[in-house]
This record gives C-alpha cells, sequence and structure tokens, in this order.
C-alpha cells in the first residue's frame, strides 16, 4: 500500500521504541534487543479513520491501551492473533478481529496485517443517521467479523477498492472518491458486524415524505462536488438515511446514491464537451466521484449511447463547416 512509512526497523530494539512512541504500545516480547528484525508500518489516512499495514518479520507480542477508536484487523500473510483479557481473536482469511479496549496481538513469524482504525464516535454519528435515534449507552461490536458470508464480501470489495485507489493515485485527487468510499465501507461495518444496536438496523421503517425526497434531491444537486454523506442528508430532511432511501426506492425507482451518479454523469459530460483539451478520462472519473474508470466508461456509455473517449475525441473534432466557410472567403 503506497503513503506514507510510519517507522522501519533493523533492530528489535529500536522497533520497540518506535513502536512505543508511534502507536502508543509496548513490546511484550523484547528479549535479545539487539536481534536484527525487518519491520515496517505504512499508514494512509483516511477522511475520518486510519489505514495501517504492519509487519515485524519475527514473532513479538504488543499490547495496545485503550483509545478512542475502533481497530479492524484483517489478515493478509502468516498467523496472528488478539487477546482481549481471557478471550483469544484468531486472525484469519475467514475472519477479522474487532477491538477498542485494550488488547495483546501477537504476530507470528510471517505475520502481516492490514488495520482500519475508526474514531468510535464517527461509527456512532453513523449507526444515528441510519436509526434516526440516538446510541443508548456504549456500542459495543463483537471482536469477529465474518469474512466467509455473502453480505460480507461486499465489505471486502470496497476495502480493496480503496486500496486500488491509493495505489493508483499519482497526481489525481482522489479525495472525494476516497471518502465516499469510506463512507460505505463504515455503513458495510455497521451491517456486518454483530453489534448491541445490531436489531435496530433490521427494523422496518416508513418512508420518508415526498417533501423529504425532494429535498435530499436538491441538497444533493446543490453540493455533487462534495462527498455523499448520509448524515448530511439526515440533516437536511430530519429523517433517518432508511426512512430516505426507502422513500426513494419507492417513490424514484432508485436510492440517493444513484441519483447522485446520474447528475455526475451528466457533469462529467460537460467536463469532456467544455474542456476537452486537457485531463485524463481517469482525472475526470475521479472528479466526478467514480472509483473505477472502466465502470465509469461503462456507465458513461450506457447514459449517453458511447463510450466518454468517443465523445471527447468527437468535440476535439475542428468545426468543419467554419474552415469550408474561411477556405471560400
Amino acid at each position: 500500500m503506497s503513503g506514507y512509512q510510519a517507522f522501519s526497523a533493523s533492530r528489535l530494539d529500536v522497533l520497540c521504541d518506535l513502536v512505543e512512541t508511534r502507536l502508543g504500545a509496548r513490546c511484550l516480547s523484547a528479549t535479545r534487543r539487539g536481534r536484527a528484525v525487518d519491520a515496517v508500518a505504512n499508514y494512509y489516512a483516511l477522511p475520518s479513520s486510519e489505514l495501517w499495514f504492519c509487519a515485524y518479520g519475527m514473532p513479538i507480542s504488543l499490547a495496545f491501551q485503550e483509545g478512542d477508536y475502533v481497530r479492524v484487523q484483517f489478515r493478509l500473510a502468516g498467523q496472528g492473533a488478539t487477546h482481549m483479557g481471557a478471550y483469544t481473536c484468531a486472525i484469519t482469511a475467514e475472519q477479522a478481529c474487532v477491538s477498542s479496549a485494550a488488547v495483546t496481538i501477537d504476530f507470528g513469524p510471517d505475520f502481516q496485517q492490514l488495520v482500519w482504525r475508526i474514531k468510535y464516535d464517527v461509527l456512532v454519528r453513523k449507526l444515528a443517521a441510519l436509526t434516526g435515534a440516538r446510541i443508548a449507552g456504549n456500542l459495543e461490536v463483537n471482536c469477529v467479523l465474518r469474512l466467509d458470508t455473502p453480505s460480507a464480501a461486499g465489505l471486502t470489495a470496497l476495502l480493496g477498492r480503496i486500496l486500488t485507489t491509493i495505489a493508483g493515485a499519482s497526481t489525481v485527487d482522489i479525495r472525494l472518491v476516497l471518502a465516499e468510499l469510506e463512507e460505505t465501507l463504515i455503513v458495510s461495518l455497521l451491517f456486518n458486524g454483530v453489534h448491541n444496536s445490531r436489531e435496530a438496523l433490521q427494523q422496518s421503517v416508513l418512508p420518508a415524505a415526498p417533501w423529504q425526497v425532494r429535498r435530499v434531491e436538491e441538497y444533493l444537486e446543490e453540493h455533487l462536488a462534495r462527498p455523499f454523506d448520509i448524515e448530511r442528508i439526515v440533516a437536511c430532511t430530519g429523517a433517518s438515511a432508511r426512512s430516505i432511501y426507502r422513500a426513494f426506492r419507492k417513490s424514484r425507482g432508485y436510492s440517493p446514491a444513484e441519483f447522485v451518479r446520474r447528475q455526475r454523469l451528466l457533469r462529467a459530460r460537460d467536463l469532456l464537451r467544455n474542456d476537452a483539451s486537457t485531463g485524463t478520462l481517469t482525472s475526470v472519473a475521479y472528479a466526478c466521484g467514480f472509483s473505477d474508470a472502466s465502470r465509469f466508461s461503462k456507465d458513461f456509455a450506457a447514459a449517453f449511447g458511447e463510450p466518454p473517449s468517443l465523445f471527447r475525441a468527437r468535440h476535439r473534432l475542428p468545426n468543419l463547416g467554419a474552415i469550408k466557410t474561411a477556405v471560400r472567403s
């Protein structure tokens, strides 16, 4: 994963010092402190969360104190486990580990993990926006997040798309795309994870009123360049996100996100028509909130009858009528 390299170390004593200063953790297996290691940690800041890649190249145990975030650990290679009191959660290809309390993480010799750290209050706000109700007490999340279910496949696909977007970006502005992918990933975590507010997400809801649907459409049209955010949608109507989505499906036949996609395709067409000499198709796709240039091309072709490359090429052609007039004169 590209991004900021938080630290690297070739000696165990240096690694333990870095783990303490950069991660706020403590090395528990710190014998032979002069031992050679091959440790690296990469970091990438998303708008409301963080992604960490950690590989230490040796067996090591790290103790973390309780924080103001929820960590989700995904296995990339090797074997690892997280201990929470008397309970141990293995980190495997079939399950991720979710925790927020003080934990001890055991790294096997070849263990590599991707850690997603989300601020606790971000999860609570998203959950309140989805349900339309404040969370009573603390949000308690089960430590096991199953990854081998059909619904969880969407979560891991979203995470993979985020990593691909980060790795593929160079000079292209990906802030809009990452913000919206992160938003969807957080919602997916809330629907796939087991927690004490899950029942509230599964209860039936009444659709929002027609005026609320129109208000959402007006708001989204006015803020196409801003990330799609369910909290802002809820704030402009007072209805829960699930009520708004249900009303859109019932009265419009599509979701608010689909409405945004259609409006952004119109914006992309204007960019290709009016600014045809600059910008790659990928940069136009990212600027309009599409994280996949190939998908953008397919959606554009479905909406306007031709792929964006052909549309832009046609608008790059000289005005033949004007040339003929100039030649005759």
